[in-house]
Order: C-alpha cells, then structure tokens, then sequence
C-alpha cells in the first residue's frame, strides 16, 4: 500500500485496525429493551395513521433483531434476512394486515 510519503506493511495497517476496534457492545438487556419500546412506538404510529413513521421504527426493529440473533449465535449473522411471517411489502396491503395483528 502507498501513503503520502512512504509504504506501510502488513502488519502496521492491521496493528492500527486492532487499536481503533472498537469492542464495547451495549449488553442484550439493553438491545431488548430497545426492541420492546421501538414496538410500542410502532404500534402507536400504526394507530395514528403514521405509516412511514412505523416503517422506519421496524426497520430499527429489524436491525436490533439481527444484532440480537448474531449475538445469541456466537456472532454469525443469519443466513437469509430475517422477515416477519405475515408481512408482505406489496403496496398498503402489509400495514393493514399490521394493524389486524395489534
């Protein structure tokens, strides 16, 4: 690899990606409840016709999920994206058939 002034081997370039990981993960406990409150506020944003503003909540939902199953699973990411059984993106039909499940 060339830098401005110079070449940096191998083992410099991993020994500074080793010293800026950032390793502190917030605990589970802390994910779930997350995850908890993010579907209360879905399901408030549901009621209220805010059908965007819930999307974007399950969105967050869906990516503390993700985080949560690779955690429980010794840090390997699902194979196939998780998806929720009943939900169907095609057109307005999806966000009625949340509201049935609430």
């Amino acid at each position: 690899m060339e830098v401005l002034t110079g070449r940096l081997d191998h083992a410099a370039i991993a020994a500074a990606g080793e010293a800026n990981r950032n390793t502190v993960q917030p605990p589970l406990s802390r994910l779930l409840d997350a995850c908890v409150r993010y579907a209360a506020v879905a399901s408030v944003c549901l009621q209220r016709g805010q059908i965007w503003s819930a999307v974007e909540v399950l969105h967050r939902m869906r990516g503390i999920l993700m985080e949560l199953f690779a955690r429980a699973h010794g840090g390997s990411a699902p194979s196939k994206p998780l998806r929720l059984k009943r939900m169907r993106y095609c057109g307005l039909g999806w966000v009625r058939r949340c509201r049935r499940m609430i």
